[in-house]
């Protein structure tokens, strides 16, 4: 007889489905990397007390955290959240505001951030984006 957990469950889902575990565990560990890749990013900026705000001014270029592999951690954290949650929720149309969002951040948002960074600080800002991508792998993904 099946535990009471999954009686409730559709009969399509059970004890022995490796896909639902799989998701669930590929999921769990998207959002836990993306929340840690979020929460250093943001400790790292408090650290140099410089806000993630458009509206403030940046005062200190920031590489500590997880601004040492990528010089976008709140967007990179983002974006793993939601992929986690489409594969935990089993829910792939987050897939569709994920891709979105990718494209809106990548031509829009960064290229914008990214020339302000390069007005304020210069060669130093060129070194920094020389060593650590955009992203996580390069600067496209």
């Amino acid at each position: 007889m099946p535990s009471l957990a999954f009686q409730a469950l559709p009969s399509n889902v059970t004890a022995n489905n490796n896909a639902l575990l799989w998701r669930g565990l590929f999921g769990s560990f998207f959002i836990m990397v993306g929340y840690w890749i979020q929460s250093s990013g943001k400790k790292a900026m408090d650290d140099n007390d410089t806000l993630p705000d458009h509206g403030e001014p940046v005062k200190n270029l920031v590489s500590g955290g997880s601004f040492r592999f990528t010089r976008n951690p709140l967007y990179v954290g983002a974006i793993g959240i939601i992929l986690g949650a489409s594969l935990l929720f089993d829910n792939y149309l987050h897939l569709y505001g994920l891709i979105g969002s990718y494209l809106y951040l990548q031509f829009l948002v960064i290229p914008k951030e990214e020339q302000g960074l390069l007005q304020y600080f210069g060669d130093q800002f060129k070194t920094y984006c020389s060593k650590v991508p955009r992203w996580l792998i390069c600067d496209w993904f």
